[in-house]
Formats: structure tokens, C-alpha cells, sequence
């Protein structure tokens, strides 16, 4: 691998948001089951149906995001997927044992869309910045640099999980309770990320420059 490409400016950055959108969409993927099953009491096949709304928005966002950042470059497109997923991650936060399921199922799917619009538009970016004699290391190093971002932010996230239950087991909660604040913490790690991906979006290119 050339790692020649970590010069480019915009291959850097493109990556960064890249990776922060996996991140989003790994981390909670990961996070919301569990959620599920261990608060609100459902089964393993019940907590599935909750994500089927938002992996079915994934697959019809994607494609229509790629004419959206072909029509309107990157840079509008990057902070609008950076303002849905925080809009998507906000009621996370909040959730009690007692949130409706609705709720749950919607601000996952809204929450999709805008990592469905952010995801790949950032990663063809940053191929794009660079010189054709670059593109294959260009995308070997932006997968790899999403792949283990992606495995670190689950693994950060289990354990705020953790930190966060165990730091409300001494107030004689309900053993729901305690796991509902720990998942939490860990939503409010997730709209952290999300904000700084919208934070880094304005040193994006516009489509004019």
C-alpha cells in the first residue's frame, strides 16, 4: 500500500468523515439490539424487526445520495447527513424501559438515512482527489482506516455501556434501569461523533472551488 495518499488533504479528511459515519452505523447497529433485548425484554428476532425499517431506507438512500453529491458536491451533502444523523441520534439519549418501539425503530431508520448520505459520498471524494495512479491504494487505505474505526468505536461503546451501568448500581435500580443509563452513555458517545463529523464537514470543498 502507497501510503503516498495521506498527503492529499482532502483524501485525509474524506476519510475521517468516512470512518466517523461507520462508526455511526456499526456502533449503533451493534448497540440498539442489545438495547432492545436486555431493556425492553424483546427477543433476538423481534430486536431484528426493529432495524428492518432502517436497513431497507439504507439501501434506497445510497443510491439517491450518489446523484445528490454528483448535483450538489460534497460538502453540502456531508453537512446535511451530519445534521440527520444528530437529529436521529438526540431521542436516543432519552430513551426509558418505558419509550414506545416506534420511537425507537424511527429514530434508528431517520438516524440511517443520513449515514446512507454521508457514507460512501466521502469515501468517493477522497478517491477522487487523488491521481488515477492512486486509486487502488487510495481505497485500500480508506477501507482499512473505516474497518478498524469502525471495530474500535463498537468496542469504545460496549464499554461505556459497562462503565455507565455499574455507575448507577449502588441506587437500588431495577437492573433495566441500570443497563437503560449505560446505553445511554453510550448514545450520547455516538451523537458526540456525529457532531464532530458535522463540525469537520465546513473544511469540505464546495462544489464551486
Amino acid at each position: 500500500m502507497n501510503l503516498r495518499v495521506f498527503k492529499n488533504y482532502t483524501f485525509n479528511l474524506t476519510t475521517i468523515l468516512s470512518a466517523i459515519s461507520n462508526i455511526a452505523l456499526l456502533s449503533v447497529k451493534l448497540v440498539l439490539p442489545l438495547y432492545l433485548q436486555r431493556v425492553h425484554g424483546l427477543s433476538a428476532f423481534q430486536a431484528g424487526l426493529m432495524l428492518l425499517p432502517g436497513a431497507i431506507l439504507e439501501g434506497i438512500t445510497s443510491p439517491i445520495a450518489g446523484r445528490l453529491y454528483d448535483k450538489f458536491g460534497i460538502k453540502k451533502l456531508s453537512l446535511i447527513g451530519y445534521a440527520i444523523i444528530i437529529l436521529g441520534t438526540m431521542p436516543m439519549m432519552f430513551f426509558t424501559p418505558e419509550t414506545n418501539l416506534l420511537l425507537v425503530a424511527g429514530a434508528y431508520a431517520f438516524r440511517i438515512i443520513g449515514i446512507a448520505t454521508v457514507m460512501m459520498p466521502t469515501f468517493t471524494e477522497g478517491l477522487n482527489a487523488l491521481p488515477i495512479n492512486l486509486y487502488v491504494h487510495g481505497n485500500a487505505a480508506a477501507s482499512t482506516v473505516r474497518q478498524i474505526t469502525g471495530s474500535l468505536g463498537t468496542a469504545v461503546l460496549m464499554m461505556i455501556i459497562a462503565f455507565g451501568s455499574k455507575h448507577v448500581a449502588g441506587n437500588k435500580m431495577l437492573l433495566a434501569e441500570q443497563l437503560n443509563y449505560g446505553y445511554r452513555y453510550a448514545f450520547l458517545a455516538s451523537f458526540i461523533f456525529a457532531l464532530i463529523g458535522f463540525v469537520l464537514s465546513f473544511w469540505l470543498k464546495s462544489k464551486q472551488q
